[in-house]
């Protein structure tokens, strides 16, 4: 499969990436994982899966650390990507230091790609965006980018830039949820689009008709259904999909992928079971879960003061449905009582999606995909 290009770049990058989370804490982990999962990044980049991403939001930038240790003797063979957040105060030095701790916890001298982690329409995008292309003039780093951003997002962000120019942006694209394909084919300018949860966080497919349609045609070509799968992902609008570096085994399955180029009439029989876009329900329909630690928010209160310290708060992905960014949907599960429950994969992202909507837009109803359980 051939390399994808950066546009406006002589830089081109391997189609599947890998990605560095679920990796603990400094405090938390368990290194026997740990150790695995750097077998499986430096395997990944033997195998062709040069493109690593990761993120100081990942760990507290544990993450970061175990790729540095990962790449080792072998920092000049890969791609290697991270990313900055913005809070309400950044300014350009922030960004600044943000970039160099990410440099010294990735025990290396210039960073390829650094990516804005999450927009935010409170912080001062200008000095942000001139830190980072402050670090491309000094050469360390190469590349701009970022991540969950919608074309309004990325044109009002292009426009801060004075010679450097947004190259890629790091969005949720996959089986199910595809809505940034035609948003992303309203831009004025090519962008790379970085696709995670290519495999649907672990679901593969949006329905089990579909997934009936990958299992057989994985049986025609003598393939896995997740390299059917990413390689239907791959197919649409050029994009690059980021995997979990999780094993071995898992690394050798997406690496298979890349010799695997499925025919028009192949992604045509696959497309056709992809839902056509989210449904809307009410939100007074939708009972919300959290995990051992976090309970989930339970009124408007508790989600404006966001004790959780959620990244990025639901104030603040509120202010971006304000301003028309493209919704991102939550995942619910339709009970037997008639009610939606949301995903457990990650409730409190769908936790912060659900109060950022009721701030927003009081009274009206979500827009979800409803999950198959």
């Amino acid at each position: 499969m051939d390399l994808r290009k950066l546009p406006g770049t002589g830089t081109a990058i391997s189609p599947i990436g890998q990605g560095a989370t679920r990796l603990g804490t400094r405090d938390r982990h368990d290194r026997g994982t740990v150790d695995a999962r750097i077998a499986a990044l430096r395997h990944g980049i033997a195998r062709g899966l040069t493109y690593v991403d990761t993120a100081p939001l990942y760990g507290g930038g544990f993450s970061e650390e175990i790729v540095g240790e990962a790449l080792t003797g072998i920092r000049q063979r890969c791609f290697l990507a991270t990313k900055v957040y913005l809070d309400d105060d950044s300014d350009r030095a922030s960004v600044r230091r943000s970039i160099r701790d990410s440099m010294r916890r990735l025990a290396t001298d210039y960073l390829d790609l650094v990516q804005i982690h999450w927009p935010n329409p409170f912080a001062r995008q200008e000095e942000a965006l001139a830190g980072l292309e402050d670090a491309v003039v000094d050469g360390e780093v190469r590349h701009i980018g970022v991540s969950n951003y919608c074309a309004r997002e990325i044109h009002e962000a292009q426009g801060y830039l004075a010679e450097s120019r947004i190259a890629t942006n790091q969005y949720e694209f996959n089986l199910l949820n595809r809505g940034i394909l035609e948003d992303h084919r309203s831009l004025a300018q090519d962008v790379l689009l970085i696709a995670y949860s290519p495999l649907n966080q672990g679901r593969l497919t949006a329905s089990s008709k579909q997934a009936a349609v990958v299992r057989e045609i994985a049986l025609e070509r003598g393939a896995t259904p997740a390299q059917i799968i990413l390689s239907a992902v791959l197919a649409d609008g050029q994009c690059v999909a980021v995997v979990r570096a999780s094993s071995i085994g898992h690394i050798d399955d997406a690496a298979g992928a890349l010799e695997l180029l499925l025919s028009p009439g192949e992604l045509d029989r696959i497309r056709a079971e992809s839902p056509a876009g989210p449904v809307f329900i009410s939100p007074d329909e939708i009972d919300l879960v959290g995990t051992a630690q976090m309970p989930p928010y339970r009124s408007l209160e508790d989600a404006q003061a966001n004790s959780h310290l959620l990244v990025p708060s639901p104030a603040t992905l509120a202010e971006r449905l304000r301003k028309d960014a493209l919704p991102m949907p939550l995942r619910v599960h339709r009970k037997a009582d008639g009610r939606y429950i949301v995903d457990t994969y990650d409730p409190m992202d769908q936790v912060k999606k659900f109060w950022a909507w009721v701030m927003a837009r009081p009274s009206e109803p979500i827009p979800v995909y409803v999950l198959e359980s």
